[in-house]
């Protein structure tokens, strides 16, 4: 049975509220963090690239994913 979408950005908002860092698994934007900031109540779009201004490229949570974060020393 197919997983319910709103479930993979609930995932990935777990997963960043435990520290892990969210990015794009979207080519050319592979590796790129990404910011939870839906337009509206029930976006199914609600992700979007944190260091382009555009507004156009949005994504689904099945376009992203979870990496933990990396401390430099």
């Amino acid at each position: 049975m197919p997983r319910n979408p709103s479930s993979y950005t609930g995932e990935l908002l777990a997963a960043q509220a435990a520290g892990k860092r969210i990015v794009c698994s979207m080519q050319p934007y592979v590796g790129w963090e990404m910011t939870y900031d839906p337009r509206r109540t029930g976006d199914p779009k609600p992700w979007r690239i944190t260091d382009l201004l555009a507004d156009r490229f949005r994504y689904s949570g099945r376009e992203c994913y979870a990496v933990n974060v990396e401390v430099e020393v």
